[in-house]
């Protein structure tokens, strides 16, 4: 509305606009409105009162003390997460077991084939140097084919030395039974007294043998510290984790492992099928077998296990094993060099041996490669060389075994034959 047209209303205009006014602010105030000016100066009544206020603001002002005790018990909560990661990770009974799980998850993986169907060629080398004279003491080469589902195993195999042959002979698995057939021995197949196992006994022996370790240790004493030791000339930050069996716990060990494969009926069951034995058989075995660890750990006062790893997620950097006998120290241990290579060291000092070397270690696809070199301080040295090539199959063949005559049936002259023929074949 501009001045003009406002200097132009009359006292019935202004007297009109301003009742309409006293209406409205009526109505929004719910009480009829006398004086506007004093309306306007005052303003509108509070909704609430003081009290009502001092609760609101209070409220607010201890929601926003709450502030700084949330973020007090995050920050203790990361702490303890924290402490929690860094005492797991530096705990060496962790570590310990870690790498045992470790060492057998690698075992199932090698030996597990990698289709229900494979053909592959296997060669063995076994080469000796002496004296910078190099020479092949044998060689294998294999042409083999394995069906895991119907547990068939199929094995050409030649054995050789300085490229003349010795022997060749067919290996052949069905139905859990092992068969051995060549000319230079006998013109029959002669079966085994061996099962060769398949995939889910060989899986089940391994996580039995697993567990029973890890429960045989696991209330015994482990300790830890961080260390620096010597990799390939390298000085290298590593934390040492180890544990120690001596006559105070060995017996108490070794009974432990005992107690556990033989409460373990999968175990027990796996094992008498793979050697032909009974139940009994198989648990008396794993009792005779634990007897002559312990008559042969009698005069050892202690073997130490030094698991040596770097970095947060515990790789694995050097095994050691220390033995005292007759106050005397052997010293075995395996280094990690690379992804593919290893070093070893022996030292016996009862047998005077003192041997190092190399190990590479392969697996890439459809292929192992393994090379392990061994050398004496007298200047000798053996490399043994293994190369799996293999590939998926579509059918393994089957042979016909009728003519067989098992070896338990072979009288004592028989064997003495066969084990001649081997010996002196050439």
């Amino acid at each position: 509305m501009n001045h003009k047209k406002e200097q132009n209303l009359n006292s019935e205009e202004k007297i009109e606009i301003k009742n309409d006014v006293k209406d409205a602010m009526g109505k929004a105030f719910k009480k009829p409105i006398n004086n506007i000016d004093k309306i306007l100066k005052e303003g509108p009544k509070a909704t609430l009162n003081q009290e009502e206020i001092d609760k609101i603001v209070n409220k607010k002002n201890k929601n926003t003390d709450k502030k700084p005790i949330i973020i007090t018990l995050i920050l203790t909560l990361l702490i303890a997460i924290a402490g929690i990661y860094m005492y797991f990770s530096n705990n060496p009974k962790t570590i310990f077991i870690k790498a045992i799980d470790k060492t057998f998850i690698t075992l199932e993986k090698n030996t597990k084939p990698q289709y229900e169907k494979t053909k592959g060629e296997l060669t063995i080398n076994l080469d000796a140097n002496q004296d910078k004279e190099k020479a092949n003491i044998f060689k294998i080469d294999m042409d083999y084919g394995i069906d895991t589902k119907n547990n068939l195993f199929n094995a050409d195999m030649k054995l050789t030395s300085e490229n003349n042959e010795l022997l060749g002979m067919t290996i052949y698995s069905e139905s859990n039974k092992t068969y051995l057939y060549s000319e230079n021995i006998l013109n029959k197949f002669i079966e085994l007294d061996i099962n060769l196992g398949n995939k889910d006994e060989t899986k089940i022996i391994l996580n039995s043998l697993n567990k029973a370790i890890r429960k045989s240790i696991e209330n015994e004493k482990f300790t830890g510290s961080k260390t620096q030791i010597d990799v390939n000339g390298k000085m290298t930050k590593t934390y040492k984790s180890s544990f120690t069996l001596d006559q105070n716990n060995i017996e108490t060990v070794l009974n432990n492992i005992k107690d556990t494969l033989n409460q373990d009926e999968k175990y027990i069951d796996a094992i008498s099928k793979l050697e032909s034995k009974t139940k009994e058989e198989a648990k008396q075995e794993i009792t005779n077998k634990i007897n002559e660890a312990k008559n042969n750990l009698a005069n050892t006062e202690s073997i130490t296990f030094n698991i040596f790893t770097k970095g947060a997620a515990w790789e694995f950097v050097k095994l050691e094993i220390s033995e005292i006998i007759n106050n005397e120290t052997n010293i075995y241990s395996i280094t990690n060099i690379d992804d593919n290579n290893y070093q070893y060291a022996i030292s016996n000092k009862q047998t005077n041996q003192n041997i190092t070397g190399n190990i590479e270690y392969k697996t890439e696809k459809n292929n192992l490669y393994l090379k392990l070199d061994m050398n004496t301080e007298k200047k000798q040295s053996l490399t043994l060389t293994l190369n799996n090539k293999y590939q998926k199959a579509k059918k393994i063949e089957l042979i016909d075994t009728n003519n067989v005559v098992k070896l338990s049936e072979l009288s004592d002259e028989e064997k003495l034959n066969i084990i001649s023929k081997i010996i002196f074949a050439n």
